[in-house]
């Protein structure tokens, strides 16, 4: 599972899991679904693990959206959350941004590390 390789951008998931459930803070107990995969008014899906739900929604990003030319954030929102799209697809991107900031801090302090060692 799955049977080919997926590309997903590695900060797709952890932003779509920040947006839905505020970084798996305020989700459905016992579900492992942080992403917000299949819920909607009463009813929702549950996953066995996290693991579990990394694969099934990922796979499902690849077939339901990315397969269909739904690539970018802007063009999954409309389809992923209709009703909330625009606030959706910033506050995804909003994360997507945090992570990629994050990355570059830690990118720099290593940089400076590595600086002040040979000084």
């Amino acid at each position: 599972f799955p049977s080919h390789d997926i590309y997903i951008d590695y900060k797709l998931l952890p932003a779509i899991s920040c947006m839905e459930s505020t970084c798996a803070k305020k989700m459905i107990p016992n579900s492992y679904n942080p992403f917000g995969w299949g819920i909607f008014g009463n009813n929702y899906i549950t996953f066995k693990s996290y693991d579990h739900a990394i694969l099934t929604v990922g796979e499902g990003l690849h077939n339901g959206y990315f397969s269909k030319g739904l690539d970018t954030i802007e063009k999954i929102a409309p389809v992923y959350t209709p009703p909330n799209s625009y606030k959706w697809m910033s506050g995804v991107n909003f994360f997507i941004n945090d992570i990629t900031k994050f990355e570059q801090e830690q990118e720099l302090e290593v940089l400076k590390d590595k600086v002040l060692t040979y000084l």
